[in-house]
């Protein structure tokens, strides 16, 4: 995120629709080539190896059927946060879904080890002010200042 603020190459992106658009100057091209993923979860893949995220209808869970998800070496997946048909960033932010623990059929997202964990980064060369967060250009925290950033420190042993 945050080298792609110093490059700009958030600038350059022409389609922010990760349900129907996946290619050159797409956001979802672009994390697909910038992430050391072992697969990309594309639009109407909810079966394939990996592909359907954990959790029923939790947050952004519910969510299976768009481009921008992503199955990391260690298993752990990574998706946009997404509820709508297009997703474009709110404020100059994107709010990422990661779930670490991907075997769970009700994944933890509370306590001092949560299993899933929500951030939100700024994606602009501005500071902005929203949910209760203070971002800077190319920074991410937890989806608001009260409840998500605690739970994303802790999950990154940031206490």
């Amino acid at each position: 995120i945050n080298a792609g603020v110093q490059n700009g190459d958030f600038d350059s992106i022409t389609s922010w629709d990760i349900v129907g658009q996946n290619g050159a100057g797409s956001i979802t091209n672009y994390f697909n080539q910038k992430l050391n993923a072992t697969r990309q979860c594309l639009t109407g893949d909810s079966s394939s190896q990996g592909c359907k995220f954990p959790g029923g209808n939790r947050p952004g869970a519910g969510h299976n059927n768009h481009n921008g998800r992503w199955v990391l070496p260690n298993g752990s997946m990574l998706m946009f946060h997404h509820v709508g048909a297009v997703e474009i960033p709110s404020n100059g932010t994107v709010t990422f879904t990661i779930y670490a623990q991907t075997a769970a059929p009700n994944p933890n997202e509370y306590g001092t080890n949560p299993d899933v964990v929500f951030p939100r980064c700024n994606l602009t060369q501005n500071v902005v002010n929203t949910a209760g967060l203070r971002l800077n250009p190319g920074q991410c925290s937890g989806y608001d200042g009260t409840t998500w950033t605690p739970l994303l420190n802790a999950a990154m042993g940031l206490r």
